[in-house]
Parts: structure tokens; C-alpha cells; sequence
């Protein structure tokens, strides 16, 4: 399981179509990857799955919204 969805972060982003997810989902493991750098640590681990701390996803959305912005030329 992912840190967040594509379809939380279109509906945390408001984007109302689907023209985005490609990039999106492409993001989402960057946002990972830095949300655990700037933590500082390793996400837990339950059995197989990562323990994400409550409201990461909402922090993994924005981060995909500032990379979104940066690859589109419209830092934010």
C-alpha cells in the first residue's frame, strides 16, 4: 500500500478529471520518499505493509501538488 492514492490527491487537489492520474501516480513515490527523508526515519512496518502516521496522505497530496507544479513550470 502506497502512502496515498490518486484518487485521494485528485480529490484533495479538486481535479475533476482524469487527464493528471498518469503524473500522479507517477509522483506518488517521490512524495514517499521525501515525506520519509524530511521524517527523518523509516516508516514503521506491520508485517509486509508500511504504518503510515495519520494524515500522511494529506502531506504526501500537497507534496505531489508542489512537485506537479514544478514539472509544469508553476512552482506554487
Amino acid at each position: 500500500m502506497a502512502i496515498t492514492t490518486v484518487e485521494f490527491v485528485r480529490n484533495y487537489l479538486e481535479i475533476d478529471d482524469y487527464s493528471k492520474d498518469e503524473k500522479i501516480a507517477s509522483l506518488i513515490p517521490l512524495a514517499e520518499t521525501m515525506y520519509e527523508s524530511v521524517r527523518g526515519k523509516e516508516f514503521d512496518i506491520d508485517g509486509e505493509e508500511k504504518v503510515y502516521p495519520v494524515g500522511s496522505n494529506i502531506t504526501a497530496a500537497q507534496i505531489v501538488e508542489f512537485l506537479m507544479g514544478e514539472t509544469e513550470g508553476k512552482v506554487k
